[in-house]
């Protein structure tokens, strides 16, 4: 295999032409919360807080023949998901070496979805979801805290989930312990099992089979991992600190297609195909390891930074048997921000503060699995090398962005002005690649380049 290159493929500015399609897409989010802290005493205190968040997604996806005449509607999707939120926990000081926290956690999901395909097989439509009602996640927890001594701090808790769409309940049992060996140095090493829900789509995609409308992936488990993790931190002068930490992760329960295939729920919203299997098992495995450093300066007469660099693997174990590179293993990431605050007009009613902030972000590729270019234009749809899926890797992203800020602070309000250039080397990162069946060729979509944007904030 040749690993591609950005200057190996054919430029195309809009991802939507490749195929003679057009989408349209509207999305709408609103949220708002409340929260309320009241004390009970002098050790101990609760917390409430509520929300409520909706989203409404409209997509609808039509294509044109060889004449770009006759447009038709290939795909609708007209879905709105709403979660009101609840947490509320108690925190009691037990002493001076010891504390607990309980609490619970409620999210109430209000589910309205309707989505449907055209397919060319049967020359009709196909419903994909059609559903609307609610269900709950429920998740208990507590924690207790308990110092021996003045170095070493010990955490132990529980987590739960509850998912009433199907009855799937799972005890998450976590524990950290933190040595603080010297003034300046600290050790820390953590366990926890996790769970995960899965994505509202896929628990709702429904099949017609002897006449009656099934959702077969509604029994589909949490996917579940066990974490481990390693971390040694020093303080410097000047406010500043960095951190090693190594890491290591184990998945399982992940769902998978029943059939053997490459698919595999570790892989969702690595791209933009959200085609879901009608039928999944939790038979799926994957791993994650690696290790992190960040070097941070705390703000401090004016000047701060955060360094953040990180190697990594990202492994996944779907129904065919083999083990695949995820399609998040980008393999390494390095991020750094430096700035400067300069602040004037102190002891005045309306003080005032100039930031400016660079920063720099160097990613290895996203991976992607190979075009096979001849079988595609012997075929004259696109065919992927699904044997080595995710074996390639797009070229390394790279992006820079500067910004500058002025914020005046008054007494009951404070505003802010900011121009935030954003890739300021118009660096072609790419977007995309795909087989465009009408020319034959491999044509390539990349993201926004050099994009100035200003802001103004208000804060009451």
């Amino acid at each position: 295999m040749v690993q591609l290159k950005a200057e190996d493929a054919e430029d195309s500015t809009d991802l939507f032409t490749l195929d003679n399609s057009n989408t349209y897409y509207k999305s709408n989010v609103g949220a708002v919360g409340i929260n309320h802290k009241q004390r009970l005493g002098k050790t101990a205190f609760l917390n409430i807080s509520a929300g409520m968040q909706t989203s409404l997604n409209f997509i609808i996806n039509d294509t044109v023949d060889l004449n770009y005449e006759n447009p038709f509607l290939t795909f609708m999707s007209n879905s709105t998901i709403s979660k009101q939120t609840s947490d509320i926990y108690y925190n009691k000081k037990i002493s001076a070496k010891q504390n607990f926290k309980i609490g619970l956690h409620n999210d109430i999901y209000f589910l309205n979805l309707n989505d449907s395909i055209y397919r060319n097989d049967d020359s009709a439509y196909d419903v994909l979801r059609s559903f609307k009602g609610s269900t709950f996640l429920i998740q208990p927890y507590g924690q207790y805290q308990i110092r021996p001594s003045q170095k070493l701090t010990i955490n132990l808790g529980v987590h739960g989930q509850i998912l009433t769409l199907n009855n799937e309940a799972i005890a998450e049992p976590r524990a950290g312990l933190s040595w603080s060996f010297t003034e300046k140095d600290r050790l820390s090493l953590g366990y926890g099992l996790h769970s995960q829900m899965q994505p509202m789509e896929m628990y709702f995609r429904q099949e017609k089979i002897n006449g009656e409308m099934i959702n077969p992936n509604k029994e589909v488990k949490f996917s579940k991992s066990h974490h481990a993790v390693l971390s040694y931190q020093r303080s410097f002068r000047y406010g500043i600190y960095a951190k090693l930490e190594a890491y290591y992760q184990h998945l399982y329960d992940v769902p998978v297609d029943s059939d053997s295939s490459q698919f595999s729920m570790a892989n969702f919203g690595g791209d933009f195909n959200t085609a879901l299997p009608i039928n999944m098992l939790n038979t799926g495995k994957g791993r994650n390891y690696g290790a992190e450093l960040t070097v941070e300066k705390f703000l401090d007469k004016g000047f701060y930074f955060l360094i953040t660099t990180s190697v990594y693997q990202s492994k996944y174990t779907p129904s065919d048997g083999k083990e695949y590179n995820t399609a998040f293993n980008g393999n390494f990431t390095f991020n750094s921000l430096i700035g400067y605050e300069l602040k004037f007009r102190p002891g005045k009613k309306k003080q005032c503060s100039m930031t400016f902030d660079v920063k720099y972000t160097l990613n290895g590729g996203r991976r992607y699995t190979e075009i096979l270019l001849a079988e595609s234009q012997f075929f004259n749809t696109e065919i992927r090398d699904l044997q080595n899926t995710n074996a390639m890797r797009y070229p390394n992203y790279q992006r820079g962005d500067i910004r500058i800020a002025f914020k005046m602070v008054g007494k009951k309000v404070t505003q802010e002005w900011a121009a935030d250039i954003q890739n300021i080397t118009n660096y072609k990162n790419i977007f995309w690649t795909q087989y465009n069946v009408y020319s034959g060729q491999i044509e390539t979509t990349y993201q926004t380049g050099f994009l100035p944007i200003g802001q103004y904030r208000i804060y009451f």
